[in-house]
């Protein structure tokens, strides 16, 4: 009898086998890559490359991802990989199955029904990618100057532009009633009656401050207590899932809420002989510089508290750095923001002017202050960075406090 061999010799190994070995990993790479987009702020990498190119060409990780499977699961059955190898594969082509259901299937009806949800996904849509400017300044109309005259001109005619082409004016009478005696002022919006309160705090010296963001006026604690009194204007259905009580009915949010900040400022001085600030943070910031921008009086407000405020809420509109929010952006995402006749296309169209336009010289009278977002690029803080200069050469009053996180309200409590 011919005796076994000690040392037989290896099957020859199929190119399925070899295939399945070397790419067992990559669903489960490809799916978390895919799965997952970077968080601000965006940093240029290999591994923040790929996922931008997944993104933006979605066939490229299906197919990395999917390829692979078809191998594994036939070696798998033959029991050609090892238990590491088959608990890899299976929760990668779980992973890898979900982050393509993710982003080919439940993304798309996010976006139909609600817009883009993540600032990575609206970064893609408005500017292409994380490394570009998404608005490049034409050849700069303004030219330094500290003469209030020009300034005066220039401011008049910013504002007419951003009339024109985003805020436009209320569409339905708007009416603010102040009752200092139950301290409660009565805001009428077309039909619409909202009564609101007049906070009497007991403290500070400062004399009365208008919020225009409510909800969040916990994080300004420390503003907060500064001043005697307090009122927050409603958002009242602003949020954009629901398409805003006082949105393109009424004229926009921009329009109708300072108009209504306005009004109460001037009552306050008026009846209460108290000195008036305005805050507000993201969009509301938008609402505080315009209300401060456009009121008949330009020293109406002592201070303006701009937090998170972004382009058009501080930040250049003509010029929108990596990853920042233009205002077509705004205009696709929440029109209720906007006048009925704002489109899309034409704020894509360069504008003549800018915020720095638009705040003219009231910045000699008012107080300033502003977040600077180095920590959230959708803030456009190439655009703040553009305010701030042009607003210092005028000799304006100013103060910058460094953003702690990304796109959180509360950063100028101080």
């Amino acid at each position: 009898m011919r005796r076994a061999d000690k040392n037989p010799q290896r099957a020859h190994t199929s190119w399925l086998e070899v295939s399945a070995k070397f790419t067992f990993w990559m669903p489960l790479v490809v799916g978390i890559l895919f799965a997952w987009p970077p968080a601000e702020p965006y940093i240029k990498n290999p591994v923040s490359e790929i996922i931008v190119l997944f993104w933006k060409t979605k066939a490229v990780p299906i197919l990395l991802g999917g390829l692979p499977i078809v191998p594994g699961v036939a070696i798998y059955i033959r029991g050609g990989l090892s238990r590491f190898e088959r608990n890899t594969l299976c929760c990668g082509s779980s992973i890898w199955l979900f982050s393509v259901l993710y982003a080919s299937v439940i993304v798309p009806i996010f976006w139909v029904n609600y817009g883009p949800q993540l600032n990575f996904q609206n970064c893609l849509i408005d500017c292409g990618d994380p490394w570009q400017f998404c608005v490049l300044p034409r050849a700069l109309l303004y030219r330094p100057s500290s003469d209030p005259n020009q300034l005066a001109t220039r401011q008049a005619a910013a504002i007419a532009e951003w009339r024109q082409r985003m805020v436009g004016w209320p569409l339905v009478p708007i009416n603010v009633v102040l009752n200092v005696n139950d301290l409660s002022a009565d805001i009428r919006v077309g039909t619409v009656t909202l009564t609101v309160p007049i906070h009497d705090q007991g403290t500070g010296d400062q004399g009365a401050l208008i919020t225009v963001q409510g909800g969040v006026l916990k994080n300004y604690k420390g503003i907060n207590l500064r001043f005697r009194y307090r009122v927050d204007v409603p958002s009242n259905g602003m949020d954009p899932k629901d398409g805003g009580t006082w949105g393109p009915w009424a004229g926009g949010m921009f329009s109708v809420h300072s108009t209504i900040v306005e009004q109460l400022a001037e009552l306050l001085r008026a009846q209460m002989n108290v000195n008036v600030s305005v805050m507000g943070c993201s969009t509301w910031a938008r609402v505080a510089l315009w209300s401060f921008a456009t009121a008949a009086n330009p020293s109406l407000f002592k201070n303006v508290f701009l937090d998170a405020g972004g382009t058009m809420g501080f930040a250049s509109i003509r010029e929108v750095g990596y990853c920042g929010e233009p205002v077509h952006s705004f205009v696709r995402r929440y029109p209720m923001w906007f006048s009925p006749n704002t489109t899309e296309e034409d704020t894509r169209q360069p504008f003549d002017y800018d915020v720095a336009d638009v705040i003219g010289d009231r910045c000699h009278n008012t107080l300033i202050v502003t977040s600077l977002a180095y920590r959230s690029q959708t803030e456009n803080l190439a655009g703040s960075e553009r305010t701030l200069a042009l607003l210092r050469h005028r000799g304006c009053h100013v103060e910058v406090v460094p953003e702690k996180s990304a796109h959180a309200c509360g950063d100028i409590n101080a």
